[in-house]
Order: C-alpha cells, then structure tokens, then sequence
C-alpha cells in the first residue's frame, strides 16, 4: 500500500472532534489523492505530510511541548519525514527521540488528530502547508530530557497547557485529553 493510500485509510476511519478538524480531514483528502510522494518536503504546492508527537504521561494529566526554534512557540513534537521514509508514525517518533530524549513505543500509540496549517515563508522555502498527521503517546515523565533540536522541552500540567499561547490544533489536541 502507498503512502498516501494508508495515509487516506487513517483519515477515512478518523472521528473528527470539531468542524475544523473535520474540513481538515477533507483538505488532507483531496491534498493526498494527488500526491504521489505526500512527505516531499521539497515540495511546496501545496505542502507536504508532517507527523508529530502528543506526549502525555499514562494518567494523562501532563502534555510534553518543545519551544519551537524557529517559531517561538510552544508545540507537540514532529516534523518532516527524512528521505526514505515513508510512515509518520516513524516519523513522530524519531523526533520525539530528537527533540525530547525520549524512546516512544510505536505500538501503543495511536493516530489522535490531524491538522492543517500555514507554515510562512523563509529564505529557502516559499509559504506552504503542513498536513500534520498527529499520534498520542504515554510515557512516564522521568522517560524524558531535552534534547538537542528543542530550546527548551519541558511538561506542563493539562491547565498549565491551557493558559500557554497555542494554536487552535494544539488546544484541540490537548483537550481529547481530557
């Protein structure tokens, strides 16, 4: 199976939470049913698949978020696939290895939320979107360290979470939790 075959088979079996994660499952759709190689990072129209990682320890009571280097904000995990591969599931948990130290069991995880978003322009890349492709971990809280790629990684209570500046996805992300 492609990837942007099991990628539209996740989304088709997916329950949104809210209208907007609900137009962007639709978005995400039509996005794949073109895209041969969907994680291109190089390809820019009009974006590309991302993975991440929704970190929480087991009672779900703390979100683990990274200070994004380059945004300033507070976000889950992820990023771009490296050449090769072909599974955001993989994907979110090499950077969650990357950018908090820790080693996620893939297994237990599960596909959580998807989310569409502008990513603005910078010197080598033009403005794009990011089909954010988003999956749920449990960790203990001792299972994780900041690591290289992140400013700062550290875990935050659910209210905690709640006053932070986040984005709407992030927000909704947060509060499945619940």
């Amino acid at each position: 199976m492609s990837t942007a075959s099991a990628l539209i088979k996740l989304l088709q079996h997916h329950q949104p939470a809210d209208a907007e994660e609900r137009e962007n499952i639709q978005q995400a759709l039509r996005f794949l049913a073109g895209k041969p190689d969907p994680l291109n990072r190089n390809d820019f129209d009009p974006g590309h698949a991302v993975g991440s990682a929704l970190i929480t320890d087991p009672e779900h009571r703390h979100v683990m978020l990274v200070m994004h280097a380059k945004l300033k904000r507070w976000l889950q995990p992820g990023g771009h696939a490296d050449v090769g591969e072909t599974d955001l599931l993989t994907v979110a948990c090499r950077e969650a290895w990357e950018e908090v130290g820790c080693r996620l069991d893939a297994t237990s995880a599960r596909f959580c939320d998807i989310d569409v978003h502008t990513v603005p322009a910078r010197k080598s890349e033009p403005q794009h979107l990011h089909f954010d492709f988003r999956y749920l971990f449990e960790t203990p809280i001792s299972a994780t360290r900041a690591a290289s790629d992140a400013l700062e990684a550290r875990w935050f209570t659910l209210d905690e979470a709640a006053k932070l500046d986040l984005d709407s996805g992030l927000r909704r992300m947060i509060a499945k939790l619940r």
